[in-house]
């Protein structure tokens, strides 16, 4: 990951070069999803996805409480 000082929450830079389509690039006016090859590099940037936490259930007791 990059750290970038002014990158908007909820994103991290991942890298710096010419975007794909469906790609979002930070512009000065924020996060912009790419349509088409860039011929220019951009930062390159992706949303941070909140972490999952999956609960099994299980026969076993807790005997600390």
């Amino acid at each position: 990951m990059i750290e970038i000082e002014g990158l908007p929450e909820g994103w991290k830079g991942v890298a710096y070069r010419r975007p794909y389509p469906q790609e979002y690039i930070l512009k000065s006016e924020g996060a912009m999803k790419v349509r088409i090859r860039g011929e220019q590099p951009w930062l390159i940037i992706e949303r941070i996805k909140p972490r999952e936490i999956t609960l099994v259930e299980t026969d076993e007791r807790c005997s600390d409480i």
